[in-house]
């Protein structure tokens, strides 16, 4: 005897519907506290990012992420440890500029070495209107201090 079964036939080769998958929408909803918290969180650690690329040096800032907040522990990271002694040096600057915007219970940072995770944020540039050009110049003109007036064309004439 034979116990030989045919296989029934696939009507197609599309994705298989599942009758338990639930839409995104019920999924949200069912755990919207989760996801509230995370990114409640993902907003914290992007703030404290933006926070942290102002007020180190250009050269740091391509290297250096936000990798987590324990507590009252910043933890950042960079991709070699070549940034690492860098990074500790700017430790207690960056841990004296949070404390007055915004994050007081920070009292520790610790740098750790691997990937990051995300590129750096873009570092934007304001540009200059023609009009705020126009300005600066008029404002270099009435100043009667050779040094002001020369700083003031200085600064009009950056148009980056």
């Amino acid at each position: 005897m034979n116990d030989y079964r045919p296989i029934k036939k696939i009507a197609s080769l599309g994705p298989a519907r599942d009758s338990t998958m639930h839409p995104l929408k019920k999924l949200t909803a069912t755990n919207s506290n989760c996801i509230v918290q995370l990114l409640t969180r993902v907003r914290e650690i992007e703030k404290l990012t933006r926070e942290i690329t102002i007020i180190l040096p250009n050269y740091l800032m391509s290297h250096c992420q936000v990798a987590n907040i324990r507590g009252n522990i910043l933890i950042l990271q960079t991709e070699s440890s070549a940034w690492v002694l860098r990074l500790r040096y700017e430790g207690p600057r960056i841990l004296e500029y949070l404390k007055q915007h915004g994050w007081p219970e920070l009292n520790e940072v610790r740098i750790r070495v691997g990937s990051p995770r995300l590129p750096p944020p873009p570092v934007k540039r304001a540009v200059m209107s023609a009009k705020t050009i126009e300005l600066l110049h008029s404002v270099a003109q009435d100043c009667s201090d050779p040094e002001f007036r020369a700083a003031w064309e200085r600064l009009a004439n950056r148009r980056s």
